[in-house]
């Protein structure tokens, strides 16, 4: 399976489709949260319920669906 990277267009399950916009680095990058498992996560652009509100969600790259490459 091919890694998430920034660029891709991607579906989730809850959130929609979205866009990566960051890729984690190092466990300083992500919420505490997910410092556990951030080699695992990717911060996704998701356009809410109203097409202006824009929300940024750090999700499971096994949560998500590629629709197109970077």
């Amino acid at each position: 399976m091919r890694t998430v990277r920034k660029g891709d267009t991607v579906d989730h399950w809850n959130y929609g489709e979205g866009l990566v916009v960051r890729e984690a680095h190092s466990k300083d990058d992500v919420p505490i949260e997910w410092q556990h498992d951030w080699k695992s996560v990717v911060l996704v652009e998701f356009l809410g319920a109203c097409s202006t509100r824009i929300d940024r969600e750090w999700v499971l790259q096994d949560d998500l669906d590629i629709f197109d490459v970077a």
